[in-house]
């Protein structure tokens, strides 16, 4: 490294204290004593002395700087190479903004990690956070995207609040309903002990359900509804319905049926629907999702 005790460079640029260092460079903290005025001064870095390629490239970074409209602190003033100390140089307009990052501790200790400095006038480039930082930040960022997904997965796959509800008003039989809303009359003292009222038996649909062969795609004939009472799927919110196995029972895989498909009704077993698709997939949903 240059000393700053050292002749100025071209007999005018004094160098200071250094600023920064890049693989090929030193960034200065100077003045320049023909215009008594502070600049910067980047000089290659003496152990680059005897590389032409290097030199090519300082030279070359400097050109190109020269010629592009650079903010105000970042101009070249000048450029050249020192005969006595036998390295090119460039010199920059000084900037206290620039300057104040690029600037080292006072004790210069040796393992202080110095700001990147680019190859084309002095410029700089903040350091860049570690791999294992950016690693922690990314995953920050994608936890909860996926635990999101994850959640309104599980609320669809569920009846929603209000379809719970109407199953549980569908789901009082008509006698017990008409006691509850009728007014209280005398005692009688006769009367037979109250008896739980027996919960229907399923009702098949009255309308007969024809089906017809349909081959499908791996030569498998499956069954078409043709005739019943036929509904729409409403009152989802948009979701659609599951199939279940039975009437409240478990949730058969697949995909069920989306909201506005119109499916044919087998039977009917309280609050619960027994249904078939044209694609011949049955299974039971809750009858408040059937409209006309």
């Amino acid at each position: 490294m240059v000393s700053p005790s050292a002749t100025r460079l071209a007999g005018r640029y004094e160098l200071r204290r250094p600023l920064a260092e890049t693989a090929d460079a030193t960034l200065w903290d100077g003045f320049d004593a023909a215009l008594q005025r502070r600049v910067r001064v980047r000089l290659l870095r003496p152990e680059l002395a005897a590389d032409a390629a290097a030199r090519e490239r300082f030279g070359r970074a400097a050109r190109t700087a020269a010629r592009t409209a650079a903010p105000a602190g970042e101009r070249i003033l000048d450029a050249g190479e020192d005969r006595q100390v036998g390295l090119p140089f460039v010199v920059l307009e000084w900037s206290d903004a620039s300057a104040h990052a690029e600037t080292l501790a006072e004790s210069d200790a040796p393992t202080q990690r110095l700001p990147i400095v680019d190859d084309v006038g002095g410029g700089r480039r903040p350091p860049q956070p570690p791999r294992l930082q950016r690693l922690a930040l990314g995953l920050l960022l994608i936890v909860p995207v996926v635990l999101g997904a994850v959640l309104v997965r599980a609320v669809l796959d569920q009846p929603s609040a209000l379809q719970a509800t109407l199953s549980t008003l569908g789901a009082r039989p008509p006698a017990a309903t008409a006691a509850a809303t009728a007014p209280p009359g005398p005692a009688s003292p006769t009367a037979p002990p109250a008896t739980a009222t027996p919960r229907p038996a399923a009702t098949p649909v009255p309308t007969a359900v024809r089906t017809s062969g349909v081959q499908t795609a791996g030569g498998q004939t499956a069954s078409t509804p043709t005739g019943g009472v036929r509904r729409r799927i409403v009152n989802t919110d948009g979701q659609g319905v599951a199939l279940r196995a039975s009437a409240g029972g478990q949730r058969l895989p697949g995909k069920g049926y989306d909201e506005g498909v119109t499916v044919t009704v087998l039977e009917q077993d309280g609050a619960w629907a027994h249904i078939r698709g044209d694609d011949g997939r049955d299974g039971w949903i809750l009858a408040v999702t059937l409209g006309s």
